[in-house]
């Protein structure tokens, strides 16, 4: 068997971001949604053993070209493992708290430069517990919206299907709009 040639140079494409230190700082949970206004935002999060402070941040970059140049408009803290979708006009940041790994979610009114605090079940702390999560997909389904989660035990992961009830931000505690379906797995 024949080893990969080196791959040496850019990527090809635009870079949107870049390790500061790629041996010891990893980009990761990386996640895109195209506004209403055609304006596209990404976000991502840093790991590894030198993130340092920028560990548990996300960032949010946005384009209004296509993706042919990117700025940064807001860092999120205290929160990772997250995707970004839209809906009904405002931006929804779903993932977990970096410090617990609560299942939150936030919102944006301003095309992702400011987000709400998800301080209570009111305010977007949908769930206390050990959760991890990805960028995973949210489908739209009819008024829900189901996002898959994953609960951490002390011993193995198990899949969960959260689903959502849109009806309107403010109509009830956000924490009881949200449903989750019994852990899948053994």
């Amino acid at each position: 068997m024949r080893a990969a040639p080196a791959v040496s140079g850019p990527p090809p494409g635009v870079v949107i971001t870049a390790s500061p230190d790629s041996g010891k700082i990893f980009v990761g949970s990386a996640t895109i949604a195209i506004l209403a206004d055609g304006n596209y935002l990404v976000a991502h999060d840093y790991g590894g053993p030198g993130a340092g402070a920028q560990r548990g941040n996300c960032f949010i970059l946005s384009s209004r070209d296509r993706g042919a140049t990117w700025t940064k408009i807001a860092e999120v803290t205290d929160q990772k493992w997250s995707t970004l979708f839209v809906h009904r006009g405002s931006v929804y940041f779903l993932g977990t708290t970096a410090r617990g790994g609560n299942m939150i979610v936030r919102r944006s009114t301003d095309s992702g430069r400011t987000w709400t605090n998800p301080t209570d079940a009111q305010h977007g702390l949908l769930a206390e517990g050990k959760y991890h999560c990805a960028p995973t997909p949210v489908v739209a389904c009819g008024t829900s919206r189901p996002e898959a989660k994953k609960a951490r035990t002390p011993w193995r992961f198990r899949g969960s299907l959260m689903r959502e009830e849109f009806s309107s931000w403010s109509s009830r505690p956000m924490a009881r709009r949200w449903s989750r379906r019994p852990r899948i797995g053994a």
